[in-house]
């Protein structure tokens, strides 16, 4: 009898481990599939796609890079977590791969469109969507953090969207200077209107206050989201505690802004 029981404790051991393994993590997910989610959870807040969310593909259109940026609650790169993309019920073309780790705020997918778009068109299928979750180190998908990526099909090239300033965010709101001369580099940010990364903008840079001591050029230029400049401490280095150069960065126009403060230590 003893024998018997544990026999059967071995099988249900075994069945455990089996269901537990059938869950293939790096597999697409669908609109349908039983995935582990939760809300809210993770260090990704936000998504955004790089080069826009729609992406129009003709025919003979090669593969396909798509850039993705995790940002967190402040609007700055996360350097954890994962990107998982959900497949529609009825997938044109293949994006690979299925999970992502998050590497310095960035991950990348592929996306190969279909062979037979124009039989598509002819069909009046114009477009797909694949949908990409933000999940944390253990690939569970937080519900409320996605972005949507829209692929149209064409049978001729067309241009993208005129993508317009409309957020400003840096790395970090304050940094500390040091000794004379200290040179620091400040990483800035820059979102469209659909809250995808800038492709290329020029920020001007001000110095704020009237005793602004340290020095820097007169602005950043933004290639695909992202802009660094350096800061100069200066020479005569300040003995007051309570000393500090505010930093402005402001677009074109001067009607939005973000700023940075250094202070010296």
């Amino acid at each position: 009898m003893r024998f018997y029981n544990l026999f059967m404790s071995m099988l249900f051991i075994i069945g455990i481990a089996a269901g537990c393994g059938s869950n293939n993590s790096d597999a697409p997910i669908r609109p349908d599939d039983n995935n582990t989610i939760i809300e809210g959870g993770g260090a990704i807040k936000t998504l955004s796609i790089e080069n826009g969310s729609v992406l129009k593909v003709g025919v003979n259109s090669a593969t396909q890079v798509i850039k993705i940026r995790a940002l967190d609650e402040n609007n700055i790169l996360v350097n954890e977590g994962k990107v998982v993309s959900q497949y529609p019920k009825q997938a044109y073309g293949t994006l690979t791969p299925a999970v992502v780790a998050v590497t310095s705020g960035i991950v990348s997918f592929e996306y190969t469109p279909p062979a037979n778009i124009q039989d598509l068109l002819d069909r009046n299928i114009t477009s797909e969507t694949f949908r990409f979750y933000a999940a944390d180190v253990n690939g569970t998908i937080d519900s409320k953090v996605f972005t949507d990526l829209n692929i149209t099909f064409t049978s001729t090239s067309t241009s993208p969207t005129q993508s317009v300033l409309k957020k400003i965010t840096i790395l970090k709101k304050e940094y500390q200077a040091s000794y004379s001369g200290e040179k620091i580099t400040v990483t800035v940010y820059a979102f469209d209107q659909n809250n995808n990364v800038m492709p290329n903008v020029n920020l001007k840079l001000i110095k704020g206050g009237t005793k602004f001591s340290g020095s820097i050029p007169q602005e950043v230029k933004i290639i695909n989201g992202e802009g660094n400049f350096t800061y100069t401490a200066p020479q005569n280095f300040p003995l007051d505690p309570e000393a500090q150069d505010t930093i402005l960065i402001k677009n074109a126009t001067l009607d939005m802004e973000e700023s940075v403060v250094v202070t010296f230590g």
